[in-house]
């Protein structure tokens, strides 16, 4: 299990070879975009602006880092996504395949979470939309040459 620390989204993931972090980094990426592409699917966004999106990390994106965090408050919510985890598995059986675990992500990041950085509760998967949205739109200058300004025409 990987959490963002910003949006509190988490992506679980099977298992792979301890230290194959190769292996890792090729199952967490196209799942990061599937969850990604379903929430913003499941929100209505248009199927441009979503390729967008993932068309900016593709260019964006050419390293990546983890880093260990101590906080506890993201350990809490580890601990709860892990707790679902768990009840699900033992409930319903496990998750093998990768669309049960991108339905389970997207499970996980429905339950409203808190942050000492955020005034007020916030649900993780909304999050990871906005910001992905928002960072590929930094990088898009708006083309301000064509507005038209309507105080400008009413004085002519």
């Amino acid at each position: 299990m990987a959490m963002d620390y910003q949006s509190r989204f988490c992506i679980t993931l099977l298992a792979g070879k301890k230290g194959d972090i190769y292996h890792f980094l090729n199952t967490f990426e196209p799942m990061l975009k599937a969850c990604f592409h379903t929430l913003a699917n499941d929100n209505g966004i248009d199927t441009l602006e979503i390729e967008h999106c993932i068309d900016h990390y593709d260019r964006a994106v050419s390293s990546c880092a983890f880093h260990p965090r101590s906080d506890r408050s993201v350990q809490a919510h580890l601990n709860d996504v892990f707790w679902h985890l768990e009840r699900h598995c033992y409930e319903d059986g496990m998750l093998f395949e990768d669309v049960d675990l991108l339905g389970f992500n997207l499970f996980a990041g429905q339950f409203p979470r808190n942050s000492k950085h955020k005034k007020s509760h916030f649900f993780s998967n909304q999050e990871l939309l906005s910001q992905w949205q928002e960072w590929a739109q930094e990088s898009q200058p708006i083309d301000m040459s064509y507005v038209i300004v309507l105080n400008d025409v009413k004085k002519r």
